[in-house]
């Protein structure tokens, strides 16, 4: 697990999230893929294919590799900086936690403890909190290559047990491994259709990466990997989103009623290949509720696992989902290899 240890800790909230391209590019570089970049960020890893056929079917997966976090808007005279928001973030969480603040360069970071001055808690409002780094002046900040626009992240945590893989950045770090992953299995592979791996960027503030990359690929499916909050520990009169249940089967979120025959396709799946998984209903939303809008409409299907704790600095997730979830992925590509070589179909 050094590998998904290493993602997870990069840091690069939306908008800044080069350092997770580059580990992209170094675990892509001995790989069958060629990459492009799009000129919002998202980088495109497309695999080589010795069926030339102009008439193949094309298969995007899509994760996105943004994290939540806060931009420095403001240096205050006595060291302390104003912050805004980069992403959604659970405010009765943030009081009290511990930040690393990165210099422009993201070489080094200072840690820093979130506050709000002069403010109830029953009046917490994030417009109007503060980071305190331990620093005197203005010009601390400065001198450490602190600035307006430096950005914010949660702590680089990570920590495994028996059952869990506990980190920052879960959500959709995992994702990606869990795309990076299947693209080295399928490396070697001669595969019935095209396929695109897409790492998107700025999902986290609106879905925006993955309408620029997938628009021009025009692909016939997009596989959505994504990870989903757990409601086990909200207080929410809730059956979904249970660590240790399984891969999710998700029906609707906020953006996204899925396809019928998508859900009832995915269930046969599962069913026939001994995938543990549980059905989902989601207070949140993917990438493909922005995908499945591109042109005249594209199909999507969702893929992923739930964590607790979503969005702080360690959200839970837990190993056999984990592991459900890679075996249900692989058996999907399987399932659409075979039946666009004998019934020229992508499901059934």
């Amino acid at each position: 697990m050094e590998k998904l240890k290493e993602l997870l800790l990069i840091p690069g909230i939306s908008g800044y999230e080069n350092k997770v391209i580059e580990f992209l590019k170094k675990e892509f570089s001995n790989l069958k893929y060629k990459y492009t970049r799009d000129n919002l960020g998202s980088i495109i890893f497309t695999k080589d294919n010795s069926n030339k056929d102009s008439n193949l079917k094309r298969i995007v997966i899509d994760a996105h590799i943004d994290e939540v976090g806060f931009l420095i808007t403001e240096l205050n005279e006595n060291g302390t900086v104003v912050i805004e928001s980069v992403g959604g973030l659970n405010l009765k969480l943030m009081q009290g936690q511990v930040f690393e603040v990165w210099d422009t360069n993201f070489e080094n970071y200072n840690l820093a403890i979130l506050t709000f001055p002069n403010q109830q808690e029953k009046d917490l409002d994030l417009t109007k909190a503060i980071l305190d780094l331990g620093f005197r002046s203005k010009k601390d900040l400065l001198s450490n290559n602190i600035k307006i626009g430096s950005s914010v992240t949660f702590p680089s945590f990570y920590q495994e047990n028996k059952d869990s893989i506990l980190s920052k950045s879960i959500d959709n770090r995992l994702g990606a491994f869990i795309a990076l992953n299947l693209a080295k299995k399928l490396n070697e592979r001669d595969l019935n259709f095209n396929i695109n791996f897409v790492f998107s960027v700025q999902e986290e503030v609106g879905l925006r990466g993955s309408r620029t990359a997938v628009y021009d690929l025009n692909p016939d499916l997009v596989i959505v990997v994504d990870i989903s909050p757990s409601y086990e520990l909200e207080g929410k009169d809730s059956p979904y989103g249970l660590l240790g249940q399984g891969t999710m089967l998700r029906h609707k979120d906020v953006y996204t009623i899925y396809k019928k025959d998508v859900v009832i396709f995915l269930r046969n799946l599962f069913n026939e290949s001994k995938i543990k998984y549980q059905n989902y209903f989601s207070f949140g939303g993917t990438n493909a509720g922005i995908i499945q809008l591109i042109k005249d409409g594209i199909l999507v299907i969702p893929f992923g696992l739930v964590a607790r704790n979503i969005h702080t600095s360690l959200a839970i997730v837990d190993k056999k989902d984990l592991e459900e979830t890679e075996k249900g992925l692989e058996i999907l590509i399987n399932k659409i290899d075979q039946n666009l070589k004998t019934k020229g179909i992508l499901l059934n």
